[in-house]
Formats: structure tokens, sequence, C-alpha cells
């Protein structure tokens, strides 16, 4: 925004009189209009003795911050005039200020209806204006962000950085003195080094196709066209260098976004190139080279001269123009220029390219349309870029060739990546997350590189940077935003709001939401969404059976979102949910995750709550973390809203879900601790005795699960004693499965087998009893047990069979957590036996299930029960890496450290076993520690075992230690009835022997 002011006004108000002040006043703001309208800006305000304008609002430009530097060196130069006027006519001091500052601000109407007059708020406003109350008079000055976006465009003097009330950091300020000559965006990459030019190949074999058929004399018109940022420019640089390379002649014109607005702005520029003249060459001089290179053409040519002369603003006082109707002028004048230029571009091969249609001039327009069908009779070829919003007939001429430009490649795009900033091994997240953002487009990964590098999180040279600060989200650079934001607003109203809706929807979307939504019908929508296909905008994704589109570019979608008002936002987002409610079917749960989006967007939170709740229960058998989050939103929506017998329940059940989803994905104790405390508290308040009796088994698993098997214990007492005293048969079922685990782990296999005998029992006339509380099947997880207790105890055959039968149930009823305990089972019983094949491939697939449920606990088994198998392969350094995978994330989220105690006792005997038997005694130590501390009496006898190996192998006189560790596993096996570890403890006891021998 800009800020202009009159210096002192009340002191020259009444130095004159007051109409006196009035006039000189109504010259000064036609002065201002004119300077603020001539380059597309709006003025906001009347200040009394100034104005506030805007550029790049209401209606956005991507070169707002230029179009602002022009309109205020111009205001400069035109006030400095009107002032010289002032004071020789009289006698008056008059000065004037001007201030820029850009960022974003909210443009809309304030107070009445009535009023149309818009205004821009924020502290980005204010900041403008300080700059134009500390300019000198005669002077503008702009702040550092409006430097930055004009770096390059034009000359900067850096004033230094001032306090500014209400900011913290100084603002860098600088006093913007002049425009340096005509660049583009490419000029400015140059003049920084360009990137290394990447991919293309066969857009490029394209324009070399199209040059060699012009060179034998079928002149071409080529056209590449692509989205905003795809490198249409850049491609035509390269392509310009290898013409000029091989000898032959180029010709180089591009627009700017105000140049539309310059009538015959593009072609001016091409003549001024076509005769080798500048704006500082000497008019006598210019019609002399002009003269002489019409003659070389043609002869005939010549009478066109007074003509060209006049349209190039050369014209002498000698000169007597032709009194025409300015159509028939325009007519005459095109023609001429067409019969000049053709005629050299049948002697000479030439290159023309013309850059950015899409900003040209209606006049420009039109004669390029008569060249475009004059180019197949000459030796040349003219090469056009443009966006795909441009249209025009003679692109449907056969000579015509379009070249359309698509994202980069990805490895094309990792060249780029790597050629702007090396191979640090501190950027490998960055560049995966530009590339993620990017989305091929060259323009969006330079601009991120370098915003990132502005803003101090990199630093280095190009090519060779270094991280210096964690980077939280890689935002859509300014240059990039008003880039895209031009565009949208450029659009038709009726295909911009169907755009901004389709933007709510999100970066995909159906037609039949949009069109529910939107206050036009299903043709008006239609053809919309055709045109915005056409400007690729959007590409469809499918037509049949349901009509959905996808933005061309995710960046595209988040500015049309982001550029809408909060309230205007939620409403849609309410809107989109009801309409996607009414368009899913028989089947809305599939779609209760985006549904519940909307609501909560659309701050409608008890409907938004509702339906994460069904999202849970929808994603909860196959993505356990999505569950949780689900759960986690219900929680977090209902946690401002008051009392009620829905909001109760709802929050009740959000804590009990989440305590017992946390235990499987892995929640911190402080988390799992608060969860507890308020679900039990809650329950309490509401006499809710199953809750309460839930609330204690799932807190009892996280807390087992973080290797508590006493306190685990004493708490599923509890919850026992309350479901007792409930005198509901249900409630005390439920309560006989959770405990039987640390029963296993704290090796009371008997207890553990009868606990399981008594609930198999009670579960059998109802198999799927408890599935609702625990989101698995307790009987199935009861006979998992059970066949688990019968390998412990060395029947294998009794577990073989009820852990097969188990997984094919499981695998029937999609329990595929309890599938994948199963076959882990399954795997180490098999390894054991010798069967390593198949215990490979039961693994592998244990694996996946529980990769794809995203359960850390189940992940931390798979890795037990596969480590034990890669022992059993002699595969020592499998087991090691195996173990170390997964065990600092199991010690981290406090989950699976059950397990810890056998884990740790496969790591050494893996080690030992591998030759690094120092490093196993320390390991197996450990083990044993772990098992001591955590109760869990059946782990401390591999621990031993593992302990008594690596004494062994390490040798150093250790066989009292051995024997000493072989006594101890015997008796605990004794004590714990798990013969299974019996062939360990032989194979032990007889290697002792040998080595005694």
């Amino acid at each position: 925004m800009l800020f202009v002011d009159i210096q002192g006004s009340m002191d020259l108000a009444a130095s004159v009189g007051p109409e006196e002040w009035h006039g000189i006043l109504d010259r000064f703001f036609q002065i201002l209009a004119d300077g603020v309208h001539r380059f597309e800006g709006t003025i906001n305000q009347f200040t009394g003795d100034g104005i506030m304008a805007l550029f790049g609002a209401p209606v956005a430009h991507e070169d707002h911050a230029q179009r602002a530097c022009f309109s205020a060196l111009y205001l400069r130069d035109r006030l400095r005039r009107y002032a010289n006027e002032l004071r020789l006519q009289r006698g008056l001091n008059f000065a004037v200020r001007l201030g820029l500052n850009s960022g974003e601000v909210v443009v809309g109407r304030i107070g009445d209806d009535l009023r149309m007059d818009y205004t821009a708020q924020g502290p980005v406003v204010g900041l403008a204006q300080r700059m134009e109350n500390i300019a000198e008079p005669g002077t503008v000055y702009v702040t550092g962000i409006t430097a930055r976006l004009v770096h390059g465009f034009f000359e900067l003097e850096d004033v230094g950085p001032i306090r500014v009330k209400g900011v913290t950091d100084p603002v860098p300020v600088f006093r913007l003195r002049t425009a340096v000559p005509l660049k583009t965006r490419l000029d400015i990459a140059r003049s920084r080094g360009l990137s290394t030019f990447v991919g293309r190949e066969a857009e490029m074999a394209a324009l070399n196709d199209g040059l060699k058929a012009a060179r034998r004399g079928d002149g071409t018109v080529v056209g590449i066209t692509g989205g905003a940022g795809t490198g249409k420019s850049r491609l035509a640089y390269e392509f310009g260098n290898r013409c000029r390379a091989r000898g032959l002649k180029v010709l180089e014109v591009y627009g700017v976004p105000h140049g539309f607005r310059v009538p015959l702005w593009t072609i001016v520029r091409l003549f001024r190139r076509f005769f080798d003249i500048d704006a500082t060459v000497d008019p006598a001089l210019a019609r002399q080279k002009i003269s002489a290179r019409v003659a070389a053409v043609s002869g005939r040519l010549l009478d066109c001269l007074p003509m060209v002369f006049d349209f190039l603003g050369l014209s002498s006082d000698g000169d007597v123009a032709l009194k025409l109707d300015p159509e028939v002028r325009q007519r005459r004048l095109f023609e001429a220029l067409r019969r000049i230029i053709v005629a050299d571009f049948r002697r000479v091969t030439t290159v023309v390219i013309i850059e950015d249609l899409h900003w040209i001039d209606p006049g420009s327009d039109q004669f390029l349309a008569s060249l475009a069908a004059a180019m197949p009779r000459t030796r040349s070829l003219l090469l056009v870029t443009y966006r795909p919003e441009y249209a025009a007939e003679w692109t449907n001429r056969s000579s015509y060739r379009k070249v359309p430009l698509p994202p980069l490649a990805p490895p094309d795009v990792d060249a780029l990546l790597a050629d702007l900033l090396g191979g640090d091994e501190s950027l490998a997240d960055l560049k995966q997350t530009i590339r993620e953002r990017a989305q091929g487009n060259p323009l969006y990964v330079e601009e991120m590189v370098r915003s990132l590098a502005d803003a101090g999180y990199l630093i280095g040279r190009h090519g060779a940077q270094r991280m210096v600060k964690p980077i939280k989200e890689v935002g859509i650079p300014d240059t990039v935003q008003a880039l895209i934001e031009s565009r949208v607003d450029r659009l038709p109203a009726q295909d911009k709001e169907v755009l901004m809706l389709a933007a709510v929807i999100g970066k995909q979307f159906a037609a039949d939401v949009l069109e529910e939504i939107s206050k036009l019908g299903p043709v008006e929508v239609a053809a919309s969404l055709r045109r915005l296909i056409e400007a690729e905008y959007l590409f469809p994704v499918s037509l049949y059976p349901r009509e959905k589109y996808v933005f061309a570019h995710p960046l595209t979608q988040e500015v049309a979102y982001a550029t809408q008002l909060v309230e205007r936002r939620r409403r849609i987002h309410a809107a989109v949910a009801q309409a996607i409610e009414h368009t899913a079917g028989s089947d809305p749960d599939r779609k209760a995750a985006v549904i519940a989006y909307h609501y909560e967007r659309g701050e409608e939170l008890l409907e938004a709550a509702r339906w994460h709740r069904r999202a849970a229960k929808w994603t909860g058998r196959n993505d356990l973390q999505a569950a949780y989050e689900h759960w986690s939103k219900v929680r977090d929506l209902l946690e401002p809203m008051p009392s009620s017998a829905e909001v109760d329940a709802l929050a009740l059940a959000a804590r009990w879900r989440m305590l017992n989803l946390g235990w499987r994905i892995g929640v911190d104790e402080v988390t799992a601790g608060k969860l507890f405390a308020e679900g039990r508290t809650l329950a309490q308040r509401l006499e809710d005795v199953p809750s309460q009796v839930g609330m204690l088994l799932f807190y009892g698993i996280t807390r087992m699960m973080a290797g508590q098997m006493e306190e685990a214990l004493r708490i599923y007492t509890e919850a026992r004693r309350l479901a007792k005293n409930s005198e509901d048969p249900t409630l005390e079922l439920e309560c006989l499965g959770p405990p039987i685990h640390a029963y296993i782990s704290s090796g009371r296999l008997r207890q553990g087998l009868k606990d399981a005998e008594v609930a198999i029992a009670a579960l059998r006339d109802r198999p799927k009893a408890g599935r609702e509380l625990f989101q698995l099947t307790p009987l199935l997880y009861l006979r998992c047990c059970r066949g688990e207790i019968f390998l412990l105890q060395g029947n294998d055959k009794a577990g073989i069979t009820e852990l097969e039968g188990v997984a094919r149930e499981a695998r029937h009823s999609a329990d595929y957590e309890i599938l994948g305990w199963s076959l882990g089972s399954l795997a180490r019983t098999a390894a054991l036996a010798g069967d390593t094949d198949t215990a490979m491939a039961r693994i592998r697939e244990c694996q996946e299930l529980a990769e794809q449920a995203g359960a850390l606990s189940s992940r931390v088994r798979a890795a037990l029960n596969l480590s034990l198998v890669h022992i059993a392969r002699q595969a020592y350094n499998d087991a090691v890496a195996t173990i170390e995978s997964i065990l600092p994330l199991a010690r981290e989220r406090r989950i699976g450290l059950d397990h810890e105690p056998f884990l740790l006792a496969c790591q050494a005997e893996a080690l030992a076993m591998g030759g690094r038997a120092s490093e196993a005694v320390a390991v197996a130590e450990q083990a044993l520690n772990k098992a001591r501390e955590y109760g869990t009496r059946l782990w401390e006898i591999p621990a031993r075992l593992s302990l008594a190996t690596a004494l062994r192998i390490r040798g150093d006189d250790q066989a009292d230690s051995v024997r000493r560790e072989l006594a101890a596993a015997s008796e605990l096996i004794e004590e714990t009835g798990a013969e299974v570890f019996r062939p360990w403890l032989k194979r032990q006891s007889g290697e002792m022997q040998a080595t005694a021998l």
C-alpha cells in the first residue's frame, strides 16, 4: 500500500484563501488519481491532505510491489513539477512525502452496507503510513519487505533500520530512487546467477524441429504453453542462446503485467528490436537506420516510412501524418509493418521470441495474428509463450505447433534442488518437503529456497547451502502467492466463485458436492469447470460414476483458500459437510473423516465431534493412529462445550477409547495418566460403573506395556472388585482377559491358563462379547493367550493347534491384531523346530499386519519373534539389527517394555554367537536387571541363559558364573513351568560340559 500526503498542509492552507487552496488540492488529487490508476491501483482512502492507495487488492496483481513503486516514482516526479509550478506562480513551498509497505491485509467493506468503499486494515497499513511520515520531502521510503519484492527492478538506497512502535525488531528502510531499464523476472534471476537448466529434452527437441522446418522454407509458429512458473521463459531463453550460437538472428520481446493497458506495447518493442534502435538513440539517426533497413528489404516499401516513424515516436517536424480514421490508420499501419517484417523473414532466417501473450495488449494481439498467418511463407520461426488462459484463433492453424510444458519430472526436480542447495545431510527432509510442495514447478522450487535463505534458515552459497535453524513449515513465498492470486483474480466472476468454493472443499472434490453448495445451477457449474480445466486450474480425475476434479497445483488451492475471509470459509465448510452427507450414499461412514473436518472448520463443534467418532470407528480396524487422532479431536472439541447427556457420554467415550488405542500405538505416560484421571473422574460423576471398569482395564494394560507388572495387576484387581460389586456378569467376564498377559510375563503361567480356561468357557455362547469395548474379539484373544501358554509350557502340539485355529478365525473376522500375534508365535515355534522357511513367511505377514495397523505394541512383538527366527537361521547380525531398530522407539513411547528383557536377551545371544561376547555380557546383564525391575519372572529365564552363553564364549575362567546362571534358569523353569526354555538350558549345559572336557 502507498501513502502520500502534503508536508505542512495546514500552514500552506492558512497562507492562501480557502477557494485557492481548494483549487490546489483539486489539481493535486487529479494527479494522484492519474498516477495510481495508470498502474491499476485503487485509491482506498482520502486522508484530507493525501491518500492511501492499494496495489494488488481488491484485485490481485503478481507484480503488485512493482506497480506500487512505478506509481510512487511517477507521482514523485509529477508532483515535483507541480510543486515547481506552485512555487513560481504562487510562491508556495509545496512538498509531498510518499511511503510504501507490502504484506497481507484484510480488504473489505466497513460500516453500513450502503457504503461501497473498500478499506484495508492491519499492522501492514500502519507501517506503510509510518514510512510516509519519516520520508524526507519529495522522496519515497519503502520497507525492507517491499524492497525485497522489487529487488533488481529498481534502484534502492539503504536508509538503515528504524524503531517502530508495536514492532519488536527494527524495520529496514530504503529510499526508492529510480527504476532500472525494463527487466523480467528471468533477467533478475540471471543477475543473481541462473540455476542449472534441467529436463525439457523433449520440448527442446520440438523447438529444434520447428527451426529445421523454418530453415527449409516452411516458416513455423511454435507456442510454449504452461502454467505460471513452469519454465516457459527459461526454455525460450535457452533455445534463443542456442540459436545465437549457430549464428542465427534472434529478436526477443516480452510482456509485463501492466503492458496490456498500453496500446501496441508489444509490437512497438518488437519493431524497435527489429530496427535495432533503443530509447536513447537520436531520432534523426534512428530514422536513417530504419530507412536503410526498409530499403534493403524492398524499395517498394519506402512509402510506408512516415507511418512507421510516427508509430515509433520518431516523426520529424517535416513529416506530414496522414489524416485518417483511427481504425483505417491502424489497419494500414499493420499492413505496412507486416510487409516489412515478412519480407525480411523471407530473406534471412530469424528467430522471433514473443513472451507472455497472456499480457499482450489487444492491438498487438491483432498484429500478431496477421504475422502468424504470414509465417509459413518465410524462412523464420516465431516462438511465443503463454499461459493456458490465453486463447486466439490463429493457434488453430495447421502451421502452428503447440509445445505443452508439464511439471518437471522428479529426477529433474532432484537435480534442480541439488544445484540450488547442494548435498548437505541437514537438507534431506527440506528437499523432500520442497519437492512435495512445488510439485514439479521450477519457479516454486527456486522461490522457496530463496525465501528460506532470506529468512535466515539457510546459509551458504549457491549449491552449497546448509540449514542453521529448524524449519517448521515451508510456506508459500510472497512472489508465488502474488502470482497465483493475480491469476485467480483475473478469472471471470462466475469461474472465480466456482474455484473459490472448490478450494474450500479441498484439493480434490466431487462435482455433485460443488453443485450442492453453489448458488449456480448445474449447467453453469459445469461450464465454469470446463473453462477452469482449459485454463489448467483444474484437471478431471474421473467422470464416472462420479465426476471428480483435482487442482492442477496444490498451491493454487492453498492460495485460493487462504485469500477468503474466515467467516466466509466457515459458512462454506458447514455447507460442504452437509453436502457430503447428502451425497455419500449408503455408506456415509466412509466419508466420516472428511465430514468431521468440514464441520470442525465450520465451527459446528458437536456435529464435528459426532462425525469424528464415526470416523474413529470406521478407521479403527485398519489404522489405529488415525482412530486415536479422531478420538483426540472428539475430546478437544467437547472441552469448551456445556455439559449435557450427549456431550458427557462422548467425552467419556473419547478418553477410554484413547487409552485403549494408546497402549497399542504408544502414548507417553503423562498423557495416559491424564486420560485415565479425566475419564475416571467423569465416569464417577456420571455413576457409570462400566466406564469406570473400562478405564481401569485400559490403564492397567498401559502400565503393563510400560513394564510395571505389579502395578498393572493391582489396577486389574480394583477393576474386578468394581465389576463384582456391580453384579453385572458381562463386566466380570471383561475383567478376566487383560490380566492374563501380565500373568504370562510375570511367570504365572498356571494361573494365566486357569483364568483363560474359565473365561473361554464363559464366552463360548457369546463369541462377540466385549468386542465393542476392546476393539478386538476377547474370545479369540483368550484363545491366543491359551495357545501361547501351551507353547511356553512346552506343549507344542496343543499350542500349534490352538493358534492355527485362532489365525483362521481371526483372518475371517478381520481381527488382524490377533492374527498377527498368533502368526508371530507360530513363526517362533517353527523356527525352534528348524523350519525357518515357514517361520520367515509367517513372521513377514505378522510384520505387515503390525505396520498396516500402526500398532507399536504389535511391532515390538513381531520384532521379538523375528529376532528369534534370525537366531535360528544363524543370521546373528540380522537379529541384532532387528532389535536395535525397534527398542529405542519402544523405550521412547513406553510401549512393549513388558517384552524388553526378552528382546535384550535375544540381542545378547545374537551378539555372543556372532563373536561379540563382551558386548553380549553387558546386554545380558541389562536384560536381567530389567526383568527384575519389571517383575517379568518369565523373561528372567532367557536373560540368564543368554548371560551364560556370553560368559562361556568370552572365557576368562567364568565357569562358576556360567553354572550359577544355568542353575538359576533351571529353578525358574521349574517355578514357572516354562518348559519351552528347557532345550536351551540343556544345550547350554552340554556345551558347558564339552568346554570343561
